[in-house]
């Protein structure tokens, strides 16, 4: 595995890994690349602590694809979506909850590069920074199965990989979590309330 990605802001803590809480993610869906709505089996990325408006820095140097300023739109936000290219494989970085987007489309950065501010937009519980790791044509390739260390199977159909995978230095510990009990003082809304 070639490709790697450095941490984007000043925390390396995880508060919540790749797969985790799939009681509490069963009620937000994505569309799948068939077109149809599926709802998601587990976290699709993972949440880093991140201080209110603290920078956030591109993981990996890319091309600016996609920036969505819509507010708090649940579940994702705020967010922006580099492109990556490494030899022929194509790999995308999802920045979400931010509080305000610092890039344009087309824009190209560089590691490191500040994009944005972490915030608390969308379905996030207090500031955070969720990061997505998109390996385009993992599901058609099979390569999008994760296994918990308790023994579940989570299949993600819109390759999503786990991003701690490609993170350097590599994270401490992967927190799992059966039961999405949080203690902070905010309220989650789903599309539906």
């Amino acid at each position: 595995m070639a490709f790697r990605i450095s941490w984007p802001g000043t925390s390396t803590k995880i508060l919540q890994s790749f797969g985790a809480d799939p009681t509490y993610w069963k009620d937000y869906y994505y569309i799948g690349t068939d077109g149809k709505s599926y709802p998601f089996e587990g976290n699709d990325g993972i949440a880093i602590e991140a201080e209110d408006r603290s920078e956030v820095k591109a993981c990996a140097s890319g091309l600016v694809k996609v920036t969505n300023n819509i507010g708090d739109v649940r579940p994702y936000g705020n967010t922006i979506t580099l492109e990556h290219l490494d030899g022929e494989t194509i790999y995308q970085t999802i920045y979400c909850h931010l509080f305000n987007i610092q890039v344009m489309v087309g824009k190209q950065v560089q590691q490191g590069d500040v994009i944005g501010l972490a915030g608390s937009t969308g379905s996030a519980i207090g500031f955070q920074l969720k990061v997505i790791v998109k390996k385009i044509g993992a599901t058609e390739a099979g390569q999008t199965s994760y296994r918990t260390t308790d023994g579940r199977d989570i299949h993600y159909y819109n390759d999503s990989v786990d991003p701690a995978d490609y993170l350097i230095p590599p994270p401490d510990t992967r927190p799992i979590q059966t039961d999405y009990n949080p203690t902070f003082k905010y309220t989650v809304y789903r599309d539906w309330e």
